[in-house]
Formats: C-alpha cells, sequence, structure tokens
C-alpha cells in the first residue's frame, strides 16, 4: 500500500507498507528476543517494546528501524501475530505508480 509522506514538504514523498499476518507464538516475550537478536545482527536500531498492546490485543510489540530508516513492528501473541514494514519516504516519481 502507498501512502503520502514528506520529505520537504508535508507530501511530497510516497512510501510503502506492508503487514503479514501469522498464526499463534506460545513464547511471545522468547520470539520477541529472537526477533531483537536478528535485527540488531542486521544493524537495526531497537525502538520501543511494548510489553501489553492493550485494549483487546494482547502481547508485545518490537519496534525497529533500519539505517535507511525502514521501520519493523513485530507484534506476537498467543491468539496471532504480524509483521509490518514501513518504507521510507522517497521521492522517487515511480513510487507514485500505482501498482498491482
Amino acid at each position: 500500500m502507498s501512502e503520502p509522506c514528506g520529505v520537504h514538504a508535508r507530501a511530497d514523498g510516497r512510501l510503502y507498507q506492508r503487514q503479514i499476518d501469522g498464526g499463534p507464538v506460545d513464547d511471545p516475550p522468547a520470539a520477541v528476543e529472537r526477533m531483537k537478536a536478528h535485527l540488531e545482527a542486521k544493524g537495526y536500531t531497537i525502538g520501543n517494546i511494548f510489553d501489553t498492546m492493550g485494549g483487546n490485543i494482547t502481547g508485545i510489540q518490537l519496534n525497529a528501524e533500519s539505517p535507511r530508516r525502514l521501520l519493523v513492528q513485530f507484534t506476537p501473541s498467543k491468539e496471532t501475530s504480524f509483521i509490518k514494514v514501513v518504507g521510507e519516504c522517497t521521492l522517487d516519481p515511480a513510487a507514485r505508480k500505482k501498482t498491482t
């Protein structure tokens, strides 16, 4: 999914994001630690780790950012899991083209 973002002005760029849904995770804290180690080994900076998502969603959320500002959110829980990836904001005109 492409959406507007700002490089020099409020909505002059575009970024892509994608969420991949998965199944339940038996041990969410252990899964977060494994993902944290994996991302750190690839040079990602680990951001916030939320130990509860609140509301109707239980689980942990790990936020990490690549050196090129790619954001990864990993959320495992005993009910479901997902990984969301948000790309860097770019001024590349190709990012404005509709994809299939």
